[in-house]
């Protein structure tokens, strides 16, 4: 006996395989953030148990470095305001995530622009969330330089002071060139979080789409991954 498919057939196939594309694309890139949820709160976590003896003022207008004492690491002073905390008032804040909605990947402590990403909901794109903030080359650049405790960043032409005019006037303070510690948060992050990392994007990942696809008609599933 020899089975054939009429075009009525055919159409409901393709249907149902791109309802099958679409459920297990949004899952995965539903899971991706997650993961990178997980990653960029272990490595502020890491961030945020880090301590200097350094910390930095403003008296009548000069900028000083002062040694002595324990405190937090990569408190942001507003230097434009002659002193005071900045917002947000920690680096470890801007470490941020992003999930590439094209390709499923998801970067953390990357340079971004604002956006707003998408919100989606057991396998499900519901709609977007609240607008992110963009993080700059020179950010990035600071957090390489306390990771690594050296210029070898990606960003490293960037670590520049300027005046108020906007001219460049020195790559670091007097006496700290070379001198900075390797504070290494972002691999202990990675370190810490990625089991569960993996376990989102195994176990968990292959649950959602079960669950999505068992409870979805997929001849009618027209929400695209994106």
């Amino acid at each position: 006996m020899t089975l054939t498919a009429d075009a009525e057939d055919l159409n409901k196939i393709h249907r149902i395989l791109g309802g099958i594309y679409t459920v297990s694309k949004n899952s995965m890139i539903e899971q991706s953030s997650k993961s990178g949820n997980s990653v960029r709160e272990a490595v502020r976590d890491s961030f945020g148990r880090k301590t200097t003896e350094w910390r930095q003022e403003y008296h009548e207008g000069r900028r000083l470095l002062i040694k002595g004492g324990v405190h937090a690491l990569g408190r942001r002073i507003a230097h434009r305001n002659g002193g005071g905390l900045d917002d947000p008032d920690n680096m470890k804040n801007l470490i941020l995530s992003k999930t590439h909605v094209s390709t499923g990947t998801t970067v953390v402590g990357g340079v971004f622009k604002g956006f707003r990403p998408i919100n989606i909901k057991d396998g499900k794109i519901v709609g977007y969330r609240d607008k992110i903030q963009g993080v700059s080359r020179q950010t990035i650049a600071i957090l390489e330089k306390l990771n690594y405790g050296n210029r070898s960043g990606k960003y490293e032409e960037y670590l520049r002071w300027k005046d108020t005019y906007g001219d460049e006037v020195a790559k670091s303070m007097d006496g700290m060139e070379k001198h900075w510690k390797a504070r290494r948060f972002f691999e202990e992050g990675w370190n810490n979080s990625k089991t569960e990392v993996l376990r989102k994007m195994t176990t968990k990942l292959e649950e959602l789409i079960g669950k999505r696809a068992s409870s979805t008609d997929l001849t009618q599933e027209r929400q695209y991954a994106v």
